[in-house]
């Protein structure tokens, strides 16, 4: 009778742990042993231009997520998304957040101008093994709003890697895109609360968005890199805006690539906590 009873209280015991580990990744409650990890980790959150002001309300509720986790946060909304701004404030931020236009050049545009991937490799300097993420960025994740027709997956991978090379190169540990809105806390509930490594987070995100993953291209020095793809077989509705001027044309249906990333296979909220993890060599020619 005893022993069922010891059996009975260990595996009530189980259930209990089980249950506030739940509770506290449901309700943002930072462990003890965390709150130190937490609080050193710094980010940005950048929208590029007034044309992307609809991207600003989902930005602030992510800041305040973050901020209750006890991560310190800044947040640069137009007018104040100038590129001063942007590179003072990036300075050893452990997570990188851009919301706007992209193109096939390699940019982010502000404000004020637009930084290309040159500068952007020489003064935005974050953290060692940082987390680099663009959000809904024409070309971060692979397809841009001005594709005419489908890409093929070379082409969304080269675009891949010409986004993300600027960041690598420097040390960061993991860059992330995706062309939905509002999916930052998803993933990054993901990454810091569950502790999930950055394989699982694409795969989790693709399986979310009903993506497919065309492939897990292998480089030196650990770097792998995914792209996914979807076909939704629908025409599709795209505008463009040239001297303050819109246009919205209709097109025939088109593959799109809307998930990507660019890391370690192994990397984890570890890494991103763990500054002196040695710097991976980012090379943009695929293995043989």
């Amino acid at each position: 009778m005893k022993s069922k009873i010891k059996k009975v209280s260990l595996l009530l015991g189980v259930v209990f742990f089980i249950c506030q580990s739940i509770c506290a990744q449901s309700s943002n409650v930072v462990p003890d042993s965390l709150k130190k990890a937490y609080g050193a980790l710094k980010a940005v959150i950048i929208v590029g231009d007034e044309s992307c002001d609809r991207f600003v309300p989902a930005s602030k509720e992510f800041a305040e997520f973050l901020r209750s986790l006890g991560i310190k946060v800044k947040e640069l909304y137009p007018p104040n998304s100038t590129s001063d701004n942007v590179i003072k404030a990036s300075k050893s931020a452990n997570i990188f957040v851009y919301k706007g236009h992209g193109n096939t050049s390699g940019v982010i545009c502000l404000e004020d101008r637009h930084m290309y991937n040159l500068e952007l490799e020489e003064k935005i300097q974050l953290a060692p093994n940082a987390v680099v993420m663009y959000n809904h960025v024409c070309t971060g994740a692979g397809s841009s709003a001005g594709d005419r027709q489908s890409i093929s997956y070379t082409t969304a991978r080269d675009r891949v890697f010409l986004n993300a090379r600027p960041y690598v190169n420097n040390g960061a540990g993991m860059y992330f895109a995706n062309n939905f809105c509002g999916s930052d806390i998803a993933l990054f509930r993901k990454l810091l609360i569950e502790q999930k490594n950055v394989y699982d987070l694409y795969r989790e995100t693709t399986e979310r968005y009903h993506q497919t993953i065309e492939k897990i291209c292998r480089y030196d020095k650990g770097i792998v890199a995914g792209v996914s793809s979807h076909y939704s077989g629908e025409k599709r509705k795209i505008t463009t805006t040239i001297n303050g001027r819109s246009t919205t044309e209709t097109l025939p249906p088109a593959k799109s690539y809307s998930i990507a990333f660019v890391a370690p296979s192994d990397y984890t909220f570890r890494d991103l906590i763990n500054n002196s993890r040695k710097h991976r060599s980012f090379l943009a020619v695929q293995k043989k």
